[in-house]
């Protein structure tokens, strides 16, 4: 009786909210797995222009959006044609335009706050049911449910509904952020003690994933989550909560990765390549490649204002550790389009995403859309998504209050 309730409230908006969980999850039933590519949503973004047809008015902040669109196809066009990759440029209008008509959806639609939230909390329980079911199946041996990225070294890091374990380790805090930010929006200002009251179902699911997907990535935004709560006169209660978080990791025995978030931390802080890899060599392997964009880009030449072609980075650019295939990191879009399209997107997706009074929603934006720097990732247009809702509902909220 309670999923079809569940389902009867979400139908009322169902495009917002279909579109929310066909970028916010991944089946691998749908996975191309040579190209790693998630043919359903593929497939939705390739039919979404239509509904530009439908939903014409323009949404608040889209001409940032065209503008960047054009800059970003005039510099391929003029001076990137001997690099030119049609699947690349695809995927990077697809994902730009899928964004652009959500905007439109949510502006036109006006879907009410509860049935986002409750998507959100469906969304979120969802990660953690399909998480459960993995870890049933490593421990019986059973075939891995939903199975991608795993490395039988370490059997219960599992995907979820995502490509692998780290991006699920960014995936589920940032949508229990939302999700309790829209919580806020309709209960009011709220305590952490009483956020866990009235939500206690979707806190459970939240703490299960992040401590038991034993990831370092996980352990470290679930405290951007806790950091919402935090002020002057909270700070000895989220001191508090860390340490009590930090006790439990300890007593599971997953301290490693706890270690492991700390070491990296500690190192990155020395933008010492050889000291971030010895500190945790699979958070290096993102990590470095920001480094690596960084050292390798600037403002002295040609290239380095209109790059140095499409997917140069992923060609030229190594891991001197391992001498692994490395990216541009947080400068892809720098080394391979130019500063000029750097600049642009950063412009573009901070405005749309940053949220005043809410500083965690920069945090977000660092790391969940900054530090990938390349346009054709999943998490990068879901936290788009994610944040430009909340950043609706909060924008709304302020000006009904002003007019009160």
């Amino acid at each position: 009786m309670e999923i079809r309730k569940t389902i009867q409230r979400l139908s009322v908006n169902k495009l917002p909210v279909a579109m929310i969980f066909l970028v916010g999850t991944l089946f691998t039933a749908f996975l191309d797995e040579e190209l790693m590519i998630n043919k359903l949503l593929v497939g939705s973004m390739l039919v979404s222009p239509v509904l530009l047809l439908k939903y014409s008015t323009p949404a608040k902040g889209e001409l940032r959006i065209w503008m960047f669109l054009l800059l970003f196809l005039m510099i391929v066009i003029v001076f990137h044609l001997s690099t030119f990759r049609w699947t690349t440029i695809a995927f990077s209008c697809a994902f730009i335009i899928y964004f652009l008509i959500y905007t439109r959806v949510v502006n036109t639609q006006k879907p009410r706050i509860e049935t986002m939230a409750l998507a959100l909390k469906t969304l979120l329980l969802l990660y953690t049911i399909v998480l459960i079911i993995q870890q049933f199946c490593v421990i019986t041996g059973l075939p891995i449910f939903n199975k991608c990225a795993y490395v039988p070294s370490e059997p219960f890091k599992l995907n979820s509904l995502m490509f692998e374990p780290s991006h699920t380790a960014r995936v589920v805090p940032i949508i229990m952020y939302v999700y309790i930010s829209l919580r806020e929006i309709i209960l009011g200002r709220v305590t952490l003690r009483k956020s866990f009251q009235k939500d206690k179902l979707a806190w459970v699911a939240f703490l299960y994933c992040v401590i038991t997907m034993l990831s370092s990535t996980a352990y470290l935004f679930m405290m951007f989550v806790f950091a919402k709560f935090l002020d002057k006169k909270r700070f000895l209660q989220f001191i508090l909560l860390a340490g009590g978080v930090i006790i439990i990791i300890n007593l599971l025995g997953t301290n490693k990765y706890l270690q492991r978030t700390i070491d990296s931390s500690l190192a990155t802080i020395t933008l010492d390549e050889g000291k971030i890899f010895d500190a945790d060599p699979s958070a290096a392997q993102r990590i470095l490649p920001s480094i690596i964009g960084f050292k390798s880009v600037s403002l002295s030449s040609e290239k380095d204002l209109f790059g140095h072609g499409i997917d140069a980075d992923g060609r030229e650019l190594r891991i001197p550790e391992g001498n692994f295939q490395s990216s541009g990191g947080a400068f892809s879009l720098w080394y391979n389009l130019g500063f000029i399209v750097q600049i642009a997107y950063w412009i573009m997706t901070f405005s749309l995403c940053y949220i005043k009074k809410n500083k965690v929603s920069i945090v977000f934006w660092v790391f969940c859309i900054w530090i990938y720097g390349g346009m054709n990732n999943q998490i990068i247009w879901l936290t788009m998504c994610l944040l430009y809702t909340l950043k609706y509902y909060s924008t709304r909220n302020n000006n009904c209050k002003q007019k009160v």
